[in-house]
């Protein structure tokens, strides 16, 4: 074949989405952190999945076409950083196709040109040994090979061999991959990608039949943006290996989470199945704390309110500053709200807000100047993607977690100008240091620290300092480390798996140890992390 059509390259970008979906949790595992929220496939499959969506919808089927979808599709729909590079890849992919009716070698070699060139133009700092060194692999050896082919695919082929090449050699550029024994998580979910769109005809088979129909074929109910109706949640009591678990019920649906520790196995996921999903659960143990909600029923009353909400907003005066937040966590929700952030967008770890999830909520605060807090590190490229794509004055403060955001917001000064404020936010959260007390999810080593699964794990200011089975004992040696002569208040953020005696301890040691400081603790309710703790 010495061309691509437009029909074929729509069959090359869904099979790519597919392909990635089955792999994400390979690529999940890769994250050199050993946490549970390792998220670089499902943030780049949930971008693949409506960058298909937006193909989909298509009604004229050219190269040009087909490409532009892709790269509007990913660009709404991209989920943390690695989701904003991958969107900037299909848009770089896009602009070297142009209007091409069909794909051809010469026209394949500018897609993957501009694509690396795109990508890197993006990230302020690029660093060498990640995704975007796997796409340059594969855009320079298009640059100087392409006119060595005849047969585009053999030309594809080559050109992922190139980028599987770079992403081999990861580990020798980046120090932190080697250590944790693992190749960059992003390059190889490009790999994937691009290996789902050369096997555009078999890929799909590596997808259940029923899993690939609900992923191609699009509903036209009024509820169509929901995709699995039931949000299922509950609690395993087991000691049993849950992974075989998790990968069997990964096949009927989406937004899984599936953690483990101390003989409980919770378990998170949006299914049209949760019947099915909790009789495979009932083989590893009995079941409490179950709950199921409709998602559907909740959304047409969310979508009534929105509506109303949307005209109330529009007859008052614009406000002059606005504020959103993205939380996870009932009692962190409630903060923000008596802080007065006006939106609050559910995400964060185990589950990073898209670019449109974020507009959607910059549209919904009525005010001129509107401050923007990601509360994560993976978030931020996201939000800024977001700003640019707003006519809205966006002052995104690049908080990476939520106590930063707190210390933020508690700087605003309603009467100062907008650079002001800026300024005085950005002063507060270097001001401030977050911990993080959650646990491992495989055995590792992290910057010399040995770490096994099972094991609790202390982070300060994203690195980990310690790891053990004794919470309260790492609690100790991260105050050693964290308190200093600047320190005056310390917060203990209770996450939702937290129990109130070793609360009540940690509360304990710092009135003992630290008679000068101010101790709180809080009923946060966040996923995934036992305990956040901020030194300020």
């Amino acid at each position: 074949m010495r061309n691509i059509n437009g029909e074929i390259l729509s069959k090359c970008f869904i099979s790519a989405f597919q392909y990635l979906e089955v792999h994400k949790e390979e690529v999940n595992a890769l994250n050199v952190f050993p946490v549970p929220d390792g998220d670089t496939g499902t943030n780049m499959s949930l971008t693949m999945r409506s960058a298909a969506r937006q193909i989909n919808a298509l009604e004229e089927f050219t190269a040009g076409t087909v490409a532009k979808a892709a790269s509007s599709g990913s660009l709404m729909g991209a989920r943390g950083n690695s989701g904003v590079i991958l969107s900037q890849i299909l848009r770089g992919f896009a602009v070297g196709c142009g209007d091409s009716d069909t794909l051809e070698i010469e026209t394949l070699k500018d897609a993957f040109s501009n694509a690396y060139k795109t990508a890197y133009k993006a990230v302020m700092k690029p660093t060498e040994g990640t995704i975007l060194t796997v796409i340059r692999a594969m855009g320079e050896f298009a640059e100087e090979n392409y006119e060595h082919y005849d047969e585009i695919f053999v030309f594809f082929d080559d050109i992922l061999e190139a980028g599987q090449i770079a992403l081999d050699n990861t580990p020798n550029q980046l120090p932190v991959l080697k250590e944790a024994g693992v190749i960059d998580a992003g390059g190889q979910g490009l790999c994937y990608i691009v290996e789902g769109m050369i096997h555009y005809e078999t890929a799909p088979a590596l997808i259940k039949e029923t899993r690939k129909e609900r992923v191609v074929q699009e509903t036209h109910q009024p509820d169509q943006d929901i995709e699995f109706g039931y949000c299922t949640e509950f609690m395993i009591h087991s000691n049993e290996d849950y992974e075989a678990y998790r990968d069997f019920i990964s096949s009927y649906g989406d937004s899984l989470i599936v953690v483990g520790a101390d003989g409980l196995i919770k378990t998170h996921i949006h299914t049209n199945n949760p019947g099915e999903v909790i009789e495979k659960a009932l083989q590893l143990g009995s079941l409490s704390d179950i709950k199921i909600d409709n998602m559907r029923i909740q959304h047409q009353h969310v979508l009534a309110t929105d509506e109303e909400l949307k005209k109330n907003t529009e007859s008052k005066p614009r406000e002059k500053y606005g504020f959103i937040a993205i939380s996870s966590g009932k009692g962190l929700d409630k903060i923000f709200t008596e802080l007065s952030v006006n939106k609050i967008i559910s995400g964060g770890q185990t589950m990073n807000p898209s670019t449109e999830d974020i507009l959607k909520a910059i549209d919904e605060v009525h005010a001129d100047n509107v401050f923007v807090f990601p509360n994560n590190k993976n978030i931020i490229l996201t939000a800024k993607q977001a700003k640019d794509l707003s006519d809205k004055n966006i002052i995104v403060i690049e908080t990476t977690s939520i106590p930063e955001a707190y210390s933020a917001i508690l700087a605003f000064d309603e009467d100062n100008e907008p650079e002001k404020n800026e300024a005085d936010m950005n002063d507060a959260i270097v001001e401030i240091k977050t911990a993080q007390i959650t646990y491992s999810v495989r055995d590792t080593t992290v910057e010399g620290i040995k770490v096994k699964k099972g094991d609790y794990l202390c982070i300060l200011d994203n690195k980990i300092i310690n790891s053990g089975s004794d919470i309260e004992n790492m609690f100790k040696e991260l105050c050693k480390k964290a308190i200093d002569d600047d320190v005056s208040i310390v917060t203990i953020y209770c996450g939702e798996d937290s129990d109130s005696l070793t609360s009540a301890n940690l509360r304990a040691f710092v009135e003992e140890e630290y008679e000068d400081l101010d101790i709180d603790v809080v009923e946060g309710g966040q996923p995934v992390y036992s305990y956040l703790i901020s030194f300020e």
